[in-house]
């Protein structure tokens, strides 16, 4: 049998979209699995899954397991393609701006659809995956995510719980912007967001003056969010 390309999950309220996806990404060489409500995203594992296609808009719930996805450092390595009926305007602004890969509106090609997951896989292709490695390094920056600490030339970093936590999610989202929503919803763990968005801000700031030489790699770029980058 055939080594698997990587699986895939998909959460759609419509069952004809399920079975559709289904068969034919499993034709690709994809592992598919389907489920009724994305609202189940806090109860599935997703350790092994390289992929989520998700109606975001179809209920009240589907935005939030969007977010859920973005956001939490378990789901880090997860591409996300949300796929929707399109039926109320900025809906795909809505959802890149929820920090979703891809946005594709039903009815769809089946071959633009195949083309989006394949784009979309290659640009998330694991190198190592952060999520199951003990560690991770830039430079000379090494954080331990079993032991929730991280040092700097080999020294340990004096970091507050918070630091760490945007540091974690940084590491773990390398190369990739963060919006202030994304940071603030999965550290202070809420899904409330407002003017409290700012103290992202601060810690940012703390932060990027600890990292010495590397606070220049830790950069906001307007529109887009925080993002680690050598570039």
């Amino acid at each position: 049998m055939p080594q698997s390309l990587g699986k895939i999950v998909i959460l759609d309220p419509e069952a004809h979209i399920r079975e559709l996806l289904c068969y034919n990404l499993r034709a690709e060489g994809y592992e598919a699995e389907a489920y009724l409500e994305p609202g189940l995203v806090g109860s599935l594992d997703f350790r092994d899954t390289r992929l989520v296609i998700i109606d975001a808009f179809s209920s009240p719930a589907g935005l939030d397991a969007l977010r859920e996805l973005t956001t939490s450092v378990a789901t880090a390595h997860v591409g996300v393609i949300v796929c929707s009926a399109g039926e109320s305007a900025g809906e795909a602004i809505t959802a890149l701006d929820a920090g979703a890969d891809d946005y594709i509106a039903k009815p769809f090609s089946l071959r633009e659809m195949i083309a989006r997951v394949r784009a979309v896989m290659r640009r998330r292709r694991p190198v190592a995956s952060a999520l199951s490695a003990a560690t991770a390094s830039f430079g000379p920056l090494s954080v331990n995510f079993t032991t929730r600490t991280a040092t700097l030339h080999g020294t340990p970093m004096k970091l507050t719980p918070t630091e760490y936590a945007i540091l974690a999610m940084l590491m773990k989202n390398r190369d990739r912007h963060l919006t202030r929503i994304e940071i603030y919803r999965s550290v202070w763990n809420t899904p409330e967001a407002g003017t409290n968005e700012r103290v992202v801000d601060t810690n940012i700031s703390r932060l990027r003056r600890k990292l010495g030489e590397l606070g220049p790699s830790l950069q906001n770029h307007s529109g887009s969010g925080y993002i680690l980058s050598e570039k």
